[in-house]
């Protein structure tokens, strides 16, 4: 009974330090964390982590998960610890952590080596990062680090000179069927770019574009041939109607480089589905400051759904 008892508290301190952590009340979360761990549970070294990092004391964050890998070595503690030490620009120690984590029972291979792929393409270690990649595509396909591993894979192959191989595994993974073949489509562009197949890489820009899957690789691609002279860096907004049921429609952010507000708009309104372009409004425009060059997107959020 006391056992359960113990077990129960954990579990509530546990909610209530996260939800406490999502709504910023850091002092909060950290009680609760502080309390977790005087139970002796080692989800507080977590919780606590969390909290130094989203506080921006990422050094503090770093110590007490090393006080965690003495007490109670974890994966997901030495992910963590990797991911702390890669923001702090530590990539080599993250690398080294990376390494630990991959050492401890119970690890999610594909997780570790994606993070590990990412600290090491920062340092150059192309062939190693793609390895990495590689194993993170294959290791769950529909895990929340499949599109990033396979941008990263992509770009270890460009680095490498092997743009071929590039395009060889965006077919590969974007093969599996339709949506697949969507999901992929802005990093297909990207690879038949960088090889030098203009049409084929526009082909795929397009699909991305329809099926509502651009980003900055199809805006890059699709980019208007304009005549380079003044022009302004904007931040801009715009609003739009979903092009799915039951959605009311997006907000979404891009940076770009345009005469005007005419400009700017066509620049973002192009990179929706047909259906719903004519509908694009801008949301907010703000000038940022002088910028000679072609009219281009030069960063793009993703978009931010809204109910109807």
């Amino acid at each position: 009974m006391w056992f359960a008892s113990k077990e129960e508290q954990v579990k509530r301190l546990h909610a209530e330090g996260f939800a406490l952590l999502e709504r910023g009340d850091h002092a909060g979360a950290e009680g609760k964390a502080r309390a977790l761990l005087d139970l002796g549970w080692s989800g507080g070294f977590e919780l606590l982590a969390l909290v130094q990092r989203e506080r921006g004391e990422p050094e503090a964050a770093v110590a007490t998960l090393d006080e965690a890998a003495k007490v109670a070595p974890q994966w997901t503690l030495a992910q963590l610890r990797g991911n702390v030490l890669d923001e702090l620009g530590r990539k080599d120690d993250a690398v080294t952590a990376y390494d630990e984590a991959l050492a401890l029972p119970g690890v999610w291979t594909g997780s570790v080596r994606y993070n590990r792929a990412v600290a090491l393409a920062a340092l150059g270690r192309w062939g190693e990062a793609l390895a990495d990649a590689e194993v993170a595509l294959e290791d769950a396909r529909d895990a929340p680090f499949v599109l990033p591993a396979l941008r990263l894979a992509i770009d270890a192959l460009a680095a490498l000179g092997r743009h071929e191989d590039a395009i060889a595994l965006v077919h590969h993974v974007g093969g599996m069927d339709e949506v697949a073949a969507a999901l992929t489509a802005d990093l297909r562009a990207c690879a038949l770019a960088r090889a030098g197949h203009r049409e084929a890489a526009r082909e795929a820009a397009e699909l991305a574009v329809e099926s509502g899957t651009a980003g900055i690789e199809s805006a890059r691609v699709l980019a208007p041939e304009g005549a380079s002279g003044p022009r302004q860096r904007v931040r801009i907004v715009v609003r739009g109607p979903a092009s799915v049921p039951g959605i009311g429609g997006f907000f979404r952010l891009g940076i770009v480089r345009a005469e005007d507000e005419r400009e700017a708009l066509l620049l973002m309104a192009r990179l929706e589905p047909e259906a719903v372009r004519g509908a694009i409004l801008i949301e907010r425009f703000d000038p940022e400051g002088p910028e000679a060059g072609p009219p281009a997107v030069l960063h793009l959020a993703g978009r931010i759904h809204f109910d109807e």
